[in-house]
């Protein structure tokens, strides 16, 4: 979804040169104030809703799909891929690389970090319900201990894949990301 060809951008844009083309100069220096504050909010908000949709179509799942033994998911810089055939988990995330067999993984567990909302208006609240929501989402996510002096614990972070981190639908859609992959390690790790 591009952020240019979104409804409410294209009328943040159109809107302003709509009046000024069929009212003039003189309408558009009497409104000029008033339709730059909406186009401010409707590009604002347009914005909010193009980065949890960009975020939702770069979460990807692959669960052994075509029977290859290949297990994968990936969201922005994190990655996971676990491949039964070489009994091998490769991880990734903004911090590095590395791929581990599976007797090198030691345990496994997620953590899902919602709420904590400032009620209230103005800039000062709206700041920060920003910083707690980029909180929560860098909270959130698979964290997997491993047999590594260098680097013992790795954190991968998902996203919902169908709406925004802070709705009901955005959480239980984690939740079930999640628990997929506590499925996956439990039926393929514990069982090596």
């Amino acid at each position: 979804m591009k952020y240019f060809m979104m409804k409410r951008v294209l009328l943040a844009i159109g809107l302003p040169v709509f009046v000024a083309y069929f009212g003039g100069s003189n309408v558009m220096s009497v409104y000029w104030v008033p339709l730059f504050f909406i186009s401010a909010m409707l590009c604002a908000t347009a914005y909010g809703k193009y980065v949890v949709k960009r975020n939702n179509s770069s979460t990807l799942n692959y669960f052994n799909d075509n029977n290859d033994g290949i297990y994968l998911h990936k969201f922005n810089e994190c990655e996971i891929r676990l491949d039964t055939n070489k009994q091998e988990v490769f991880l990734k995330n903004d911090e590095g690389a590395k791929t581990y067999s599976f007797d090198d993984i030691k345990e496994w567990h997620y953590n899902i970090t919602y709420g904590g909302e400032v009620a209230g208006a103005g800039l000062s609240s709206i700041r920060e319900n920003g910083k707690t929501l980029s909180q929560n989402i860098a909270d959130t996510g698979l964290f997997i201990r491993v047999k590594d002096i260098r680097k013992p614990e790795w954190h991968i972070r998902f996203y919902p894949r169908n709406d925004s981190f802070n709705s009901r639908k955005g959480i239980n859609d984690l939740k079930a990301q999640l628990n997929q992959w506590m499925e996956i390690f439990d039926q393929n790790l514990n069982a090596a």
